[in-house]
């Protein structure tokens, strides 16, 4: 909503008693009433919006009647957003056309906007993020047309989320940064709290939790103080999601509770909704599935009535989940669904819930439709459908966490910050230069010139060493900037590594094999296996630090599968010392990978006779040494007989995460080969790091 609510700086029952009370001692039907018909319908749109048409067609009726076409269009924009609070969209888009007929002939390019805007969000609440961009994008021409920078800043935002939805995250991050530039100038504590609720959800999207979490809270800081209820119970929700993430239930279930509470008593129906359906996965996470059942049911029986596509799939999704995973009991007696039958109707819900997600195109639940589906289908036995579930997944999920758009996204980052620091600094730097002007003027109305020129030659000294400074820093931030990219383009770069292509589609290739010569048995394993190494190197790959123990454990699944490939043609073999705790010791995840897939492929797969590689975890002081060896060919044989530019390569990604390591800890990190009388030894040792 882009109207400004009255009698700023009063709390919300004040503001609503003031408001009453206006109404009350101005009987007569002029402007000053309808005016004050407008105020209170906007206040009831966030706090009680069935209230809000009510006083709605109060204020049509007397723009009516005393033809004022202005303000009727006014009252029906106002009509429109209480329709839309009560999920009643088909309505207000219905009213703001009405009060853009209106504003068009009289000229009113705001009100066209504005209206262009709220049609845009009627949209996005549909789950039709296309044309919610198109709307948005018509309203943000005519702001910038009358340089409308506070609006600007609020479709910015609107685009952001539209952006975010649509799993274009750059895009996102490029929209919520203009918003938020605006915002912290303007000095509008709501609209600040918007952006930061807003740039909570990306990040949440990027898995960076605690900077989610930070941002969520700044937004409910802000919105407790000066927000609307609506606005509070969005902040409740939000960081209810982030503590369910952080598998914090009590406070999250507090969260939605709370939020819920709000929501209801303001009748935000898609918000009830929402905080029903946080809920309802929260309940069948314990598990409690009767309270899951009804809270999910609900919720999707609300997104339904409101016509939301997006969330509509996203309940079926979860119901679907239910029917695969509740213990047989339950599922007969809540569910009334035999065993023999649960994943059949998996399947279709599941298949329901896809077409919805494809319709709205989301991307982002497509692919956990898809997981979800690989899922039900290998339960079935059902091969040939689990593999393609299982590609369909991997494809969404490369198109929406796929190396380029993070490395974009950390570089708008990077970029932005510098920017602001730059621009503060240049400030600054104008501002003494200003100062050392007065004062070189004032001196030479006041002194002799010898002491003016010596004074001016002194201050020109200042300026000098000012400039100098400012140089020294600006140059400084660059090379922290250009470090941080650096990082970011290491840690892609390891991604890659990790999720070798090759590797990906060897292994799917094996299933494939094993399908068609009817292995059922050994296609299960490997699918199994396969899928288990790929969802935890996707998880750890998130993370600049994993335990010790979940990454043996990713380790050991890759070389389960390559010893499955290669016929058992090699043993292996994991040895840490007594003195180390896996579950508290840290380590970069999959640091070793590279080195053992080397001493596999260059190593053992062209060795005669059996082969082997230990994995050797030792503590030497404050530092953790990781060895791999293998009775391999050796590296003078391979480099003779084979191209190692692979080799080379995971070399150097590794070498240069140890370069990072050492500079951002100040630690003595390195990597050390040696050659065995048979085989190849590596040694990588890194900073002893433990998670207390």
């Amino acid at each position: 909503m882009l109207a400004i609510a009255a009698l700023p700086g009063l709390t919300q029952q004040k503001l609503l008693d003031s408001l009453l009370t206006a109404l009350h001692n101005h009987p007569q039907d002029d402007t000053v009433k309808l005016d004050i018909l407008h105020e209170l319908a906007y206040y009831y749109m966030s706090n009680d919006a069935e209230e809000g048409l009510k006083i709605s067609d109060q204020s049509i009726a007397l723009a009516q009647k005393i033809n004022d076409t202005k303000r009727l269009a006014v009252s029906y924009s106002d009509k429109a957003t209480n329709f839309s609070m009560i999920g009643e969209h088909f309505k207000a888009m219905e009213m703001y056309q009405k009060a853009i007929v209106i504003h068009s002939k009289s000229g009113n390019l705001k009100g066209v906007a504005k209206c262009f805007f709220n049609q845009g969000i009627i949209y996005f609440n549909l789950s039709d993020y296309k044309n919610a961009t198109q709307y948005y994008a018509r309203s943000l021409k005519i702001f910038e047309q009358l340089k409308d920078t506070q609006r600007m800043a609020v479709v910015y935002n609107s685009l952001g989320l539209a952006s975010m939805y649509s799993s274009n995250y750059p895009d996102a991050l490029d929209h919520y940064l203009k918003a938020l530039n605006i915002q912290e100038k303007s000095g509008s504590k709501k609209d600040l709290a918007n952006v930061l609720d807003n740039l909570g959800l990306l990040y949440r999207r990027l898995f960076n939790f605690n900077k989610a979490l930070e941002y969520h809270q700044q937004a409910l800081k802000i919105n407790s103080e000066y927000g609307s209820k609506l606005s509070i119970a969005n902040s409740y929700g939000n960081i209810g999601i982030i503590y369910d993430t952080l598998h914090n239930t009590a406070e999250a279930i507090k969260c939605y509770t709370q939020a819920l509470a709000i929501n209801e008593s303001i009748s935000n129906k898609k918000g009830i909704a929402s905080n029903l359906a946080n809920l309802g996965i929260i309940y069948k996470e314990l598990p409690d599935y009767t309270k899951a059942y009804h809270h999910i049911n609900k919720a999707l029986t609300l997104f339904k009535e409101m016509g939301d596509i997006g969330n509509t799939s996203a309940m079926l999704a979860e119901i679907a989940d239910m029917y695969a995973s509740v213990p047989a009991d339950t599922l007969s007696s809540l569910l009334h669904t035999s065993p023999q039958e649960r994943y059949a109707r998996t399947v279709t819900l599941y298949e329901q819930a896809l077409q919805l997600a494809e319709s709205s195109g989301t991307p982002e639940r497509q692919m956990i439709i898809w997981s979800g589906l690989y899922d039900a289908y290998k339960a079935q036995k059902n091969y040939k459908d689990a593999l393609n579930a299982y590609t369909q997944y991997n494809r969404f999920h490369d198109s929406i966490y796929n190396s380029v758009s993070r490395d974009e996204i950390a570089r708008r980052e990077i970029q932005y910050e510098f920017d602001k620091r730059e621009a503060q600094a240049r400030a600054e730097h104008e501002k003494k230069q200003l100062l050392a002007g007065a004062e070189i003027r004032q001196q030479k109305i006041v002194r002799n010139t010898s002491i003016g020129v010596t004074l001016m030659l002194f201050v020109l000294a200042i300026t000098g060493s000012i400039l100098y400074k400012h140089k020294r820093d600006a140059d400084a931030q660059k090379k922290d900037a250009e470090f941080k990219v650096q990082v970011a383009d290491t840690e892609m770069k390891a991604l890659r590594a990790q999720m070798n292509p090759h590797f990906i589609f060897n292994s799917l290739n094996s299933i494939n094999d094993y399908i068609s010569r009817n292995d059922t048995k050994s296609a299960n394993e490997y699918l199994v296996k396969f899928s288990k190494v790929m969802r935890m190197i996707l998880e750890n790959s998130d993370q600049k630090e994993i335990a010790l123990a979940d990454d043996l454990k990713a380790l050991e699944l890759y070389i389960q599968l390559e010893a499955l490939r290669l016929k058992q043609q090699f043993s292996y073999e994991i040895t840490v010392a007594d003195d180390i705790d896996k579950e508290t010791t840290l380590i970069p995840p999959l640091i070793l990978q590279p080195f053992v897939e080397n001493s596999i492929w260059h190593g053992l797969a062209k060795k005669q006779g059996e082969g082997k590689i230990r994995i050797i975890i030792t503590r030497e002081n404050d530092m953790l040494n990781c060895i791999v060896e293998d009775n391999g060919v050796g590296r003078s044989q391979n480099n003779a007989q084979a191209n190692t530019s692979k080799k080379s390569l995971g070399m150097k990604i590794t070498k240069a995460r140890i370069d990072i390591i050492n500079k951002l800890k100040k630690s003595r990190a390195a990597i050390i080969l040696s050659d065995l009388a048979e085989g190849t030894r590596i040694e990588v040792k890194l900073p002893l790091e433990l998670n207390y």
